[in-house]
């Protein structure tokens, strides 16, 4: 017998409705245009990967990969993976196409969905959409401040500056980070029984993630424990101070964090983290940083590497309130017909439409009033009467903005251009 229970999402699947997709294609349109004006190239790579990339990529210790990544057997028994972020697919790519022998400095960006199996939350999704982009071939901090520049203007440009700080650290060499490592388990031992649950597991797997604990008995640990700036060489020193240098004299405010480690175990020397005050506890839009053994340890040439991530949820979240972006009126033209002029209104909406305007039609031909309406709830701009009060022959077009009305003979000469003189007002 078929069952009479309604099916809904996936817990931590979210539906993204028509009414939020305005905001959608407005970050989705900046993104783009951004990544433009910097000669970024997009690049798309499949959903499902080899669940081996991510554990030789971004390192099995990781919550990411080793709690959170989907992996399931696939019919022939590979473990296969819902990639849980895109710089090693990218980074996989890259090595698989050879892309480098083309162009010894690869710009690329991407944007699509990706899947992390954690408790659902504000913002934080088990499917959630990330847009990024990868620097390659520059082991100069040049590379770094184009890569923080070029997200640090995406972010301004959907948020006001108030909303948005750069947070920045250095992590060194993957020597450097073993030294700082070994000292930092020295330290935190002689505190295992005070740490946090989860903190005492990372210590034994991945106790740089002890860093970023947000438990209160943990920060006050961790604020007298070893900094890695300890065991910086001079090279790793010279070169984060040439990112800071260069971030300032671009205007690009920077807050420096000694201990901002982000998730992924590929990053070496640059790391850095966008955050709102929008955003309460879990306030990070993204981050990012440099990766130059990371090409390598997914079997590709060896190639140095920087890049970011931003949370698409997370900066939509950040946004303007809603009330503010609805306010505002669509160019488009909502065509409210009687039905015995249905023929009229398929003629103007295709002539209207072969013209590059918009338009929105009530195929269930209500009354006037109705249509009114629903033109205003969908805040479009204009909205063009075919019968009713308008004599044979002849459309009303209706200002929704002011109410202002004026009338005219239905050419479509005629009616495109008054359309298009109202919509440039």
């Amino acid at each position: 017998m078929q069952s009479e229970r309604r099916l809904q999402a996936l817990r931590g699947m979210r539906d993204i409705l028509p009414d939020e997709i305005p905001r959608w294609q407005r970050v989705e349109a900046t993104l783009a245009e951004w990544m433009q004006r910097y000669g970024y190239r997009e690049i798309r790579t499949p959903i499902v990967e080899s669940a081996e990339l991510f554990y030789r990529g971004v390192g099995q210790e990781t919550d990411a990969i080793g709690k959170e990544m989907y992996v399931f057997p696939d019919r022939s028994g590979e473990l296969i993976a819902l990639r849980p972020e895109l710089t090693a697919p990218v980074a996989r790519a890259v090595g698989q196409h050879e892309l480098a022998l083309a162009s010894p400095l690869l710009r690329l960006w991407y944007y699509g969905p990706c899947f992390r199996y954690e408790r659902p939350q504000k913002g934080r999704q088990r499917q959630f959409h990330q847009a990024g982009a990868e620097c390659l071939g520059v082991a100069l901090p040049d590379a770094d401040v184009e890569i923080i520049s070029l997200a640090w203007d995406i972010l301004t440009s959907l948020l006001d500056h108030p909303a948005v700080s750069l947070h920045i650290n250095t992590l060194g060499t993957v020597a450097e980070q073993n030294n700082y490592r070994t000292r930092l388990v020295e330290y935190l031992e002689r505190y295992r029984d005070s740490l946090s649950t989860t903190s005492q597991q990372r210590l034994d797997t991945n106790p740089l993630r002890i860093l970023d604990s947000k438990d209160t008995r943990d920060r006050e640990i961790i604020e007298a424990a070893p900094r890695i700036s300890d065991v910086l060489g001079t090279e790793s020193r010279s070169h984060f101070d040439a990112v800071l240098e260069l971030l300032d004299m671009l205007d690009i405010p920077t807050i420096t964090d000694p201990y901002l480690v982000r998730g992924l175990d590929y990053y070496t020397h640059t790391v850095f983290e966008f955050r709102s005050n929008r955003l309460g506890a879990q306030d990070a839009l993204g981050g990012g940083g440099r990766y130059d053994n990371l090409m390598a340890q997914v079997g590709g040439r060896p190639l140095p590497g920087v890049g970011f991530g931003l949370g698409i949820e997370r900066i939509i979240l950040a946004m303007e309130d809603r009330a503010a972006s609805d306010s505002h009126w669509e160019p488009i033209v909502y065509v409210a017909a009687q039905q015995e002029f249905s023929a009229a209104m398929h003629q103007v909406t295709r002539s209207l439409r072969k013209e590059g305007i918009r338009c929105i039609t009530d195929l269930q031909f209500r009354s006037l009033k109705a249509q009114l309406r629903q033109a205003d709830r969908l805040r479009c701009a204009l909205c063009l009467i075919i019968g009713w009060s308008a004599p044979v022959d002849s459309v009303i077009i209706k200002d929704m903005r002011n109410g202002e009305q004026l009338q005219l003979p239905n050419d479509p000469n005629a009616i495109s251009a008054t359309i298009r003189q109202l919509l440039a007002q």
